[in-house]
């Protein structure tokens, strides 16, 4: 049985980006991003074409062609490495929208370059082990990849982690739900071909709406991770008491929620989501405390008391 309402879940992505056009600011914020990523591979695969049907074309010249390749290449390998710390932080802007913070366009630059360092090698060593766990085999890669997914989410709600922390934290998460979100992933292929069929066009929406779909999934294992004690709640910025709250006996280092916004924040104040379960897969009631307030369940989220 899966642990979130996928349909539902992903009616409520589309309802909250289609107010007030969200996609739109979502996709302008992630566009800086994607075009200084993406240019230098461009560049690469234009001169990859032009390469191909020079047969004739004077040796000198092709060696120029092939050194220009290779250099736009590593400039690119060198890029994308250096922009890591942002393609994370991305994760963290959705994340901090779907918890109704409001955040502003530039909110997941200044988060990626104050945690640079730390998203730099929280974001490389993941990689690195999934790249190692493909080169076994493809399906070792795709299951590490599964495994590890949520660790930008974790490592945005509590910096304090370590890198080998937030991937035990995520591996924990997602166990028994790799199946639940790959078929999650497999269900915005049409959405991918529809970018296709308008040359690119479709992205200003689809973007936004997978990011925040997977936002609200991983509210979702947050959540049952807390709840079944897998993970100590305070470790991830939340605190859940119930009759029998697990103690933060794991080795992780508890983080505070956040405080409350001041003024000039980016944030409009916290709205926990609470993504459609199924019926199957609720538990017993529990109280979420924030700023030391107390927030209790209802049919449509938490309320406070």
């Amino acid at each position: 049985m899966n642990l979130i309402n996928r349909i539902a879940t992903k009616q409520n992505a589309r309802a909250y980006i289609g107010t007030d056009n969200r996609w739109l600011v979502m996709f302008a914020t992630m566009l800086p991003l994607m075009i200084v990523s993406g240019s230098f591979g461009s560049v690469n695969a234009a001169g990859g074409n032009y390469s191909g049907y020079s047969d004739s074309a004077d040796s000198r010249a092709m060696l120029f062609i092939a050194v220009v390749i290779a250099v736009f290449a590593i400039i690119g390998a060198v890029l994308n490495i250096l922009l890591v710390p942002f393609n994370l932080s991305i994760n963290g802007y959705f994340l901090n929208h779907v918890r109704g913070f409001n955040p502003r366009w530039k909110s997941p630059y200044v988060e990626g370059a104050n945690r640079y360092a730390k998203y730099l090698e929280v974001g490389f060593t993941t990689g690195l082990v999934i790249f190692l766990w493909s080169c076994l085999f493809i399906i070792p890669g795709i299951i590490k990849a599964y495994a590890y997914s949520m660790v930008p989410y974790i490592i945005h709600d509590n910096p304090n982690l370590s890198g080998s922390e937030a991937r035990r934290i995520s591996d924990l998460m997602t166990k028994g739900h790799k199946g639940e979100l790959f078929v999650k992933d497999m269900s915005f292929i049409p959405w991918y071909l529809l970018i296709g069929c308008t040359c690119g066009l479709a992205s200003w929406y689809v973007f936004p709406y997978v990011k925040t779909v997977d936002a609200m999934y991983y509210e979702g294992l947050k959540d049952n991770a807390v709840r079944s004690g897998l993970v100590p709640a305070g470790t991830l910025g939340v605190v859940i008491e119930t009759p029998a709250a697990p103690q933060n006996n794991s080795g992780f280092n508890a983080y505070q929620p956040y405080s409350a916004p001041q003024s000039n924040s980016d944030f409009s104040g916290y709205q926990p989501y609470t993504p459609p379960v199924n019926p199957e897969s609720k538990s017993e009631e529990r109280t979420i405390i924030l700023n030391g307030e107390e927030y209790k369940p209802t049919d449509s989220g938490f309320n406070n008391q």
